[in-house]
């Protein structure tokens, strides 16, 4: 359900009620890219609970939706080789080709092979806290997260959406953490992967799976660079912690059966995830807005 994080304060106004979150998402529905169009966002519905796009969970704690995004495009490769083609069949027939043309030739080739390709779907979770107003938008990029608040404000949820990292040098407490230079966050320990990253080669990232990150050698390695993301473990979830604030990869500590519909299970991972996010906020000093 969440495999992604990026968290946001949505400064002294009230989350939206569920009423409201109700009739957003039912005023934008997620549907499939139509004629040209090469993306489209919107709320989907559950598949497990009809006509319902909006649940709100642990009493008034959490509102939870799922935007699902379309997209589409025409394949650089494809769009070069008909294009040369399509020149060159012009030019074959004694047409003089210009470079204004190569435009229009490019945009005829759209026209007609984008309602050809297939879509794909990328589904992202929005979650509104209500007791810290917070948002949670679980986008794997900037893009992605940009895309979802886009759409909340054109729906008229004229939030801030401050990164609650912002202003927080999260790269120097990944690299304290990773050095054991400063305590982890409690209850938390290190992971076994990390991203570690030479500025001098910015193309360069060193990927560690599966290894002791406090082995002299990996610590020596980091020490002399920066430390691109970090994975943390605590007693039920474990995620990597980039430098950019996000959290990815996130597993939690549940047997797929131990719940029997969405909205007992998601509620338990919300509220495993809220608990994870104060112990950081408090690590860190992010403002948690208790």
């Amino acid at each position: 359900m969440i495999k992604q994080l990026r968290i946001y304060q949505i400064g002294d106004d009230n989350p939206p009620s569920i009423e409201e979150m109700e009739a957003v998402a039912n005023n934008y529905p997620a549907r499939e890219c139509q004629h040209l169009e090469q993306s489209t966002i919107g709320f989907r519905e559950f598949d497990t609970i009809p006509d319902t796009r909006v649940i709100q969970l642990e009493g008034s704690h959490f509102i939870y939706a799922e935007l699902l995004a379309f997209k589409r495009s025409v394949p650089k490769s494809f769009l070069e080789r008909e294009l040369k083609k399509r020149v060159k069949q012009r030019e074959s027939r004694g047409e003089e080709v210009a470079k204004g043309d190569y435009k229009e030739i490019r945009a005829e080739i759209v026209r007609e092979q984008l309602p050809k390709m297939p879509q794909s779907e990328t589904v992202t979770p929005i979650v509104f806290q209500a007791i810290s107003k917070h948002c949670w938008i679980g986008a794997s990029s900037d893009g992605g997260a940009d895309a979802a608040i886009t759409l909340l404000r054109r729906a008229g949820l004229n939030f801030a959406f401050t990164p609650i990292f912002e202003g927080i040098n999260m790269e120097m407490w990944l690299m304290e953490w990773m050095l054991q230079r400063q305590e982890l966050p409690v209850g938390m320990i290190l992971g076994e992967k990390a991203k570690i990253k030479d500025e001098l080669e910015p193309k360069s990232t060193i990927t560690i799976n599966n290894e002791d990150l406090r082995d002299s050698e990996l610590q020596a390695v980091a020490s002399s660079r920066s430390i691109a993301a970090l994975e943390l473990h605590c007693e039920k979830m474990t995620f990597m912690l980039h430098r950019d604030g996000s959290l990815k990869s996130i597993k939690y500590e549940i047997q797929d059966d131990t719940f029997d519909d969405l909205a007992h299970r998601a509620g338990y991972l919300l509220l495993e995830t809220d608990n994870t996010l104060k112990t950081l906020f408090t690590a860190v000093g992010a403002p948690a807005n208790q």
